[in-house]
C-alpha cells in the first residue's frame, strides 16, 4: 500500500475509498474548469499531493469533538486552522519531504495551503475568494496568491 493510505486510520469514511474519490474529483474539477491549463505544474502538483495526503493520520472525528476532548491535535494547531487540518498538512510535509525528497518550499508552502483549506469552517470565505479569482485568471501567476501562506 502507498504510505498516504497507510497513515490513514481505519475509520469507515476517511479510508482508500475516500482518497480515490477525492483524486478522481480534482483531476475532474481541474479539466472540466479548464484550471489544468491554467495552473503551473508546481501548482497542479501541489493540489494532488495535498488531495491524496488531507487525510494523513484522520481521526474519524470533528474539530469540535477534538478540542472538547482536549485531544494533542489541538496543542499543535496552526492559528485558525482546525486542529485535524494542521496536524494533517504538517504530517503530509513531513511525507512528502521524507519520501520523495521534496526540499521546495513552494511547493511544501501550497501542499501546506491546500490542506488547510479543507478545514470546513473556512469553506464558505475561500470558495468566493477562489471563484472570483479562477474567474478573472488568464494564467497561472494570477493564481499564486491562493498559494501563498497568509493569503487568499
Amino acid at each position: 500500500q502507498g504510505i498516504c493510505l497507510k497513515s490513514m486510520p481505519g475509520n469507515p469514511y476517511h479510508g482508500p475509498a475516500h482518497l480515490l474519490d477525492v483524486l478522481q474529483f480534482l483531476t475532474t474539477l481541474l479539466q472540466e474548469t479548464g484550471l489544468d491549463q491554467t495552473l503551473s505544474p508546481l501548482q497542479s502538483s501541489a493540489l494532488v499531493l495535498a488531495a491524496a495526503a488531507h487525510d494523513v493520520d484522520h481521526t474519524g472525528t470533528s474539530n469540535p469533538y477534538l478540542v472538547k476532548v482536549s485531544h494533542e491535535y489541538v496543542e499543535d494547531s496552526a492559528d485558525g486552522i482546525g486542529p485535524m487540518e494542521s496536524h494533517s498538512a504538517s504530517k503530509a510535509l513531513e511525507l512528502i519531504q521524507e519520501i520523495m525528497g521534496c526540499k521546495d518550499s513552494r511547493l511544501l508552502q501550497m501542499v501546506e495551503k491546500a490542506i488547510h483549506g479543507t478545514d470546513l469552517s473556512q469553506h464558505e470565505r475561500l470558495m468566493k475568494a477562489f471563484s472570483a479569482a479562477t474567474e478573472a485568471a488568464s494564467d497561472a501567476s494570477e493564481l499564486e496568491v491562493f498559494f501563498q501562506a497568509g493569503t487568499e
